[in-house]
């Protein structure tokens, strides 16, 4: 084999690796899912709901993001799913565990019986999510 064809055979493999990795690349860009930062506070009848977990539901699809409400009522969803979400709140580890009773309505609890509706655009954004 002369160094001209070795050269030629080693041009045409690395431009064949570039072309699969460019296709695979663009194939994996087209179906990865959106998401967004999302923060905020939790409050209950207005005051800062002291703990518990905080989820986002797609409603389009089975995709969904949670966090943990600090005590101060914060949150941060790193990667909440773009689109229309309903919002759970679950209080439940807080009755059990730290004598917390807020009666925080049940229905809050699941995606399938929460009425807090929010819709996630991209890139970070604030969104206070009130408990009645």
């Amino acid at each position: 084999m002369s160094t001209t064809t070795g050269t030629t055979a080693g041009r045409i493999l690395a431009a064949g690796l570039v072309a699969v990795i460019l296709w695979v690349s663009a194939g994996c860009g087209r179906n990865r899912t959106k998401t967004a930062a999302v923060s905020g506070r939790v409050l209950w009848k207005g005051q800062p709901l002291p703990g518990g977990i905080v989820r986002f539901h797609s409603t389009g699809d089975d995709r969904s993001a949670f966090a943990t409400i600090q005590t101060d009522g914060t949150y941060a969803v790193p990667a909440a799913p773009v689109g229309k979400v309903k919002i759970s709140v679950d209080t439940a580890h807080l009755r059990r565990h730290h004598d917390w009773n807020v009666p925080v309505p049940d229905k809050y609890r699941s995606f399938k019986t929460t009425d807090l509706k929010y819709t996630v655009s991209a890139g970070s954004q604030t969104h206070d999510v009130q408990l009645e």
